[in-house]
Protein backbone atom coordinates (compact mmCIF):
# COMPACT_ATOMS: atom_id res chain seq x y z
CA UNK A 1 0.00 0.00 0.00
CA UNK A 2 2.97 2.31 0.03
CA UNK A 3 3.27 4.53 -2.94
CA UNK A 4 7.13 5.41 -3.80
CA UNK A 5 7.98 9.36 -3.69
CA UNK A 6 10.72 8.98 -6.70
CA UNK A 7 12.59 6.73 -8.65
CA UNK A 8 15.38 5.46 -10.75
CA UNK A 9 16.67 2.88 -13.27
CA UNK A 10 20.43 1.22 -13.21
CA UNK A 11 21.53 -1.56 -15.37
CA UNK A 12 24.60 -3.37 -17.10
CA UNK A 13 25.99 -0.99 -19.84
CA UNK A 14 26.24 -1.97 -23.72
CA UNK A 15 23.04 -3.13 -24.58
CA UNK A 16 20.24 -1.39 -26.22
CA UNK A 17 16.84 -1.67 -28.03
CA UNK A 18 15.99 -0.66 -31.16
CA UNK A 19 12.27 1.03 -32.02
CA UNK A 20 10.75 1.51 -35.49
CA UNK A 21 8.73 4.39 -36.64
CA UNK A 22 6.05 3.70 -34.65
CA UNK A 23 8.16 2.85 -31.51
CA UNK A 24 7.85 -0.50 -31.48
CA UNK A 25 11.12 -3.07 -30.66
CA UNK A 26 12.84 -4.42 -33.61
CA UNK A 27 13.81 -7.73 -32.89
CA UNK A 28 14.55 -9.18 -29.70
CA UNK A 29 16.85 -7.14 -26.98
CA UNK A 30 19.82 -9.46 -26.75
CA UNK A 31 21.95 -9.71 -23.44
CA UNK A 32 25.96 -8.83 -24.74
CA UNK A 33 26.81 -12.29 -22.72
CA UNK A 34 26.77 -14.62 -26.20
CA UNK A 35 29.09 -15.04 -29.11
CA UNK A 36 27.58 -12.66 -31.73
CA UNK A 37 30.12 -10.35 -31.30
CA UNK A 38 33.38 -12.50 -31.91
CA UNK A 39 35.55 -11.52 -34.14
CA UNK A 40 33.56 -8.18 -34.77
CA UNK A 41 36.41 -6.01 -33.39
CA UNK A 42 38.35 -7.07 -36.55
CA UNK A 43 35.04 -6.11 -38.94
CA UNK A 44 35.67 -2.72 -36.85
CA UNK A 45 39.67 -2.38 -37.47
CA UNK A 46 38.90 -2.84 -40.72
CA UNK A 47 37.20 0.89 -40.96
CA UNK A 48 39.04 2.05 -37.50
CA UNK A 49 41.87 0.79 -35.95
CA UNK A 50 41.68 0.02 -32.71
CA UNK A 51 44.22 2.93 -31.51
CA UNK A 52 42.07 5.75 -33.60
CA UNK A 53 39.25 4.26 -31.75
CA UNK A 54 40.69 4.10 -28.25
CA UNK A 55 41.73 7.88 -28.97
CA UNK A 56 38.44 8.82 -30.45
CA UNK A 57 36.19 7.66 -28.13
CA UNK A 58 38.55 6.93 -24.67
CA UNK A 59 36.98 3.71 -23.73
CA UNK A 60 38.73 0.46 -23.71
CA UNK A 61 38.17 -2.46 -25.90
CA UNK A 62 35.54 -4.82 -24.36
CA UNK A 63 34.43 -7.30 -27.26
CA UNK A 64 30.73 -6.61 -25.48
CA UNK A 65 30.51 -3.21 -26.12
CA UNK A 66 28.07 -1.83 -28.15
CA UNK A 67 30.04 -1.29 -31.19
CA UNK A 68 30.68 -4.45 -31.79
CA UNK A 69 27.36 -5.41 -31.15
CA UNK A 70 26.00 -3.36 -33.91
CA UNK A 71 28.68 -4.39 -35.76
CA UNK A 72 27.20 -7.82 -35.25
CA UNK A 73 23.65 -6.69 -36.00
CA UNK A 74 24.86 -4.93 -39.41
CA UNK A 75 26.31 -8.09 -40.44
CA UNK A 76 23.70 -10.93 -39.38
CA UNK A 77 20.49 -9.01 -39.47
CA UNK A 78 21.13 -5.37 -41.22
CA UNK A 79 17.42 -4.64 -42.29
CA UNK A 80 16.86 -4.21 -38.37
CA UNK A 81 19.16 -1.14 -38.29
CA UNK A 82 17.71 0.14 -42.06
CA UNK A 83 14.02 0.07 -39.91
CA UNK A 84 15.45 1.82 -36.76
CA UNK A 85 14.29 5.52 -36.17
CA UNK A 86 15.59 5.38 -32.51
CA UNK A 87 18.28 3.69 -30.89
CA UNK A 88 17.82 3.66 -27.03
CA UNK A 89 20.63 2.36 -24.14
CA UNK A 90 18.43 -0.05 -22.07
CA UNK A 91 17.97 1.97 -18.80
CA UNK A 92 17.29 4.60 -21.31
CA UNK A 93 14.25 2.32 -22.94
CA UNK A 94 12.89 1.98 -19.84
CA UNK A 95 13.23 5.85 -19.10
CA UNK A 96 11.00 6.24 -22.51
CA UNK A 97 8.32 3.64 -21.41
CA UNK A 98 8.15 5.29 -18.03
CA UNK A 99 8.37 8.97 -19.88
CA UNK A 100 7.79 9.08 -23.06
CA UNK A 101 11.18 10.77 -23.70
CA UNK A 102 13.91 9.53 -25.70
CA UNK A 103 16.97 10.83 -23.93
CA UNK A 104 19.96 8.94 -24.25
CA UNK A 105 22.05 9.57 -20.18
CA UNK A 106 25.50 10.08 -21.19
CA UNK A 107 27.67 7.85 -18.99
CA UNK A 108 25.93 5.01 -20.00
CA UNK A 109 25.84 6.25 -23.96
CA UNK A 110 30.04 6.40 -23.37
CA UNK A 111 30.22 2.35 -23.34
CA UNK A 112 28.93 2.17 -26.68
CA UNK A 113 32.14 3.32 -28.43
CA UNK A 114 30.30 5.48 -30.51
CA UNK A 115 30.47 8.76 -28.01
CA UNK A 116 33.45 11.86 -28.96
CA UNK A 117 34.15 12.54 -25.25
CA UNK A 118 35.33 16.34 -26.69
CA UNK A 119 32.03 16.75 -27.66
CA UNK A 120 30.26 14.66 -25.52
CA UNK A 121 27.82 13.89 -28.07
CA UNK A 122 27.48 10.49 -30.81
CA UNK A 123 30.56 10.73 -33.16
CA UNK A 124 28.77 10.95 -36.11
CA UNK A 125 31.72 10.43 -38.44
CA UNK A 126 32.36 7.17 -37.02
CA UNK A 127 29.09 6.36 -36.94
CA UNK A 128 28.67 7.24 -40.29
CA UNK A 129 32.72 5.53 -41.36
CA UNK A 130 31.58 1.97 -39.55
CA UNK A 131 28.60 1.71 -42.05
CA UNK A 132 25.84 1.93 -39.23
CA UNK A 133 22.77 3.19 -40.37
CA UNK A 134 21.38 3.87 -36.90
CA UNK A 135 19.43 7.15 -35.76
CA UNK A 136 20.42 7.56 -31.72
CA UNK A 137 18.64 9.95 -29.55
CA UNK A 138 20.29 13.15 -28.14
CA UNK A 139 23.13 12.05 -25.23
CA UNK A 140 22.00 14.10 -22.32
CA UNK A 141 23.60 15.20 -19.18
CA UNK A 142 20.82 16.65 -17.50
CA UNK A 143 19.75 14.62 -15.29
CA UNK A 144 16.20 15.50 -14.53
CA UNK A 145 13.81 14.72 -17.43
CA UNK A 146 9.81 15.86 -17.44
CA UNK A 147 8.93 12.54 -15.60
CA UNK A 148 6.00 12.74 -18.69
CA UNK A 149 3.42 9.91 -17.88
CA UNK A 150 5.08 8.59 -14.56
CA UNK A 151 4.10 11.82 -12.84
CA UNK A 152 0.89 12.78 -14.27
CA UNK A 153 -0.14 8.92 -14.67
CA UNK A 154 0.95 7.93 -10.78
CA UNK A 155 2.24 11.29 -9.28
CA UNK A 156 6.09 9.52 -8.94
CA UNK A 157 8.73 11.62 -9.45
CA UNK A 158 11.46 10.28 -12.03
CA UNK A 159 15.22 11.37 -11.40
CA UNK A 160 17.16 9.92 -14.69
CA UNK A 161 20.01 9.41 -12.74
CA UNK A 162 23.72 8.23 -13.93
CA UNK A 163 22.61 4.79 -15.32
CA UNK A 164 25.50 2.92 -15.91
CA UNK A 165 25.96 0.27 -12.85
CA UNK A 166 29.46 0.89 -12.64
CA UNK A 167 29.12 5.19 -12.40
CA UNK A 168 26.05 5.30 -10.54
CA UNK A 169 25.40 8.73 -8.24
CA UNK A 170 22.66 9.55 -5.83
Amino acid sequence: GKIPYSMGIDTWAVDYVLLDADDRKIGETVAYRDKRTYGMDEEVYKLVTEEQLYTRTGIQKQIFNTIYQLMALKRMEPAHLERAESFLMIPDYFNFLLTGQKVQEYTNATTTQLVNPKTRDWDDELIEKLGLDMKPNVVSLKLNVNAGRLMNDYGIRYTNQRNHSGRMIF
